[in-house]
């Protein structure tokens, strides 16, 4: 688990502001089916940007991709090779499977593209590594899709505690409470799997929390965790409590639970919740 949160360190690249890719003409989506939602809501981002165009799409389904390619332009392509080839393009968006994000990267980057890359870098640190070594190689900018970084309210809080607006941080209370029915998993073949996943959900939906704190927190000094695998049939965590210490001396507290479900009014219904919550010595502040 320390190497999930190695994963998640603000050592690693994170675009905030697609313009640092310079002036692209061309954007394009790199994504399998397990993705699919999610490679059109960020090819509909990618159209609403001025002078951005989508020049081609790979994925692995033939169907889907031609119909995302008609909805939002650019060429199909079923090889990732071949889409790589593709030209012109300035850079690449990549919403594969976590455990191909390396190669892939490492693919459009000898080329020159520039890469986009969705959460989280790769499932190793190793691989992350070689990642970045490769893009500082060829000179291309390499970034991660961690977007709650741009929210508004993460944002203030970010500069508060930068100009001591709060105080000195002293405690950090970060919990993801979401539910995801055994068919999430079930009709998947990488989802909760660690040759692709990297693990379940404490690296595939809670990275994002876990980012937000180590942002705001600073490197971790410390790390007292425990996951396991209580609620669905996956190899990976879909429960874990850590206890975190930041250089600074800021403690945290982090709990997940992918299958949180309560009793309201006579009946069941699922919660999904992710929470954080700093307290200083002047005050406290609480983000849902």
């Amino acid at each position: 688990m320390a190497q999930l949160f190695n994963l998640a360190s603000s050592n690693y690249p994170v675009v905030t502001d697609l313009v640092q890719l310079g002036t692209p003409t061309n954007i394009l989506r790199a994504y399998t089916k397990n993705n699919h939602i999610i490679c059109q809501r960020d090819a509909r981002a990618a159209l609403a940007i001025p002078d951005v165009k989508i020049a081609a799409i790979f994925g692995v389904n033939e169907v889907k991709v031609q119909s995302l390619c008609e909805k939002c332009g650019g060429k199909p392509y079923g090889r990732f090779e071949d889409f790589l080839d593709n030209w012109p393009m300035d850079f690449v968006a990549i919403g594969s499977p976590s455990g191909l994000h390396t190669e892939q990267g490492i693919a459009a980057a000898k080329r020159g593209l520039h890469v986009l890359m969705e959460k989280p870098i790769d499932i190793s640190t190793a691989a992350a590594d070689e990642l970045i070594v490769t893009a500082q190689q060829h000179n291309v900018k390499l970034g991660v899709m961690f977007q709650d970084r741009f929210k508004p309210e993460i944002r203030r809080l970010k500069q508060w505690i930068e100009r001591g607006v709060i105080g000195k941080p002293l405690l950090a209370d970060a919990r993801v409470k979401w539910y995801r029915a055994p068919q999430y998993y079930g009709n998947s073949k990488w989802r909760g799997t660690l040759t692709l996943d990297g693990g379940g959900a404490l690296i595939n939906q809670a990275v994002h929390t876990l980012d937000v704190l180590l942002w705001l927190m600073g490197d971790v000094a410390r790390v007292h965790a425990r996951a396991a695998t209580v609620f669905q049939d996956i190899e990976g965590e879909d429960l874990a409590v850590a206890a975190l210490e930041s250089a600074s001396g800021l403690w945290a507290r982090c709990m997940l639970l992918r299958r949180f479900i309560r009793a309201m009014h006579g009946g069941w219904r699922s919660q999904a919740r992710r929470e954080q919550s700093f307290w200083s010595m002047t005050g406290s502040s609480r983000l849902t």
